[in-house]
């Protein structure tokens, strides 16, 4: 939670609480990893700010993009609003943090 529920106050102001003991934060954009759900500050596109799970680790030869689910960012609209999640590229000029999920299992 944020006083002004968005994602980037949810995390400027309460993530070590929002990860409680399920998730572990992230701080440094080049550790992020599959899986990891990341969160975004406010930007030309969102005054809000953005949380999305990463579809593929961080990548130094594209440092401020990586391929996310996340939702609102294109396709077809959906009756309520905004779009349906989708597959695509995602800015992380703006990266805040990430919550990484601390029970995955490794196959």
């Amino acid at each position: 939670t944020g006083s002004h529920h968005s994602a980037a106050d949810a995390w400027r102001e309460n993530s070590a609480y929002n990860a409680g003991t399920a998730f572990t934060r992230i701080t440094q954009k080049s550790d992020i990893k599959k899986g990891d759900w990341v969160v975004t500050g406010e930007s030309q596109v969102s005054a809000y700010g953005h949380i999305f799970l990463a579809a593929e680790d961080y990548n130094s030869s594209h440092p401020n993009s990586i391929l996310g689910y996340g939702q609102n960012q294109g396709g077809t609209p959906i009756p309520a609003g905004g779009a349906a999640v989708n597959l695509t590229s995602i800015n992380i000029s703006n990266f805040l943090g990430a919550f990484r999920y601390t029970h995955w299992t490794v196959n």
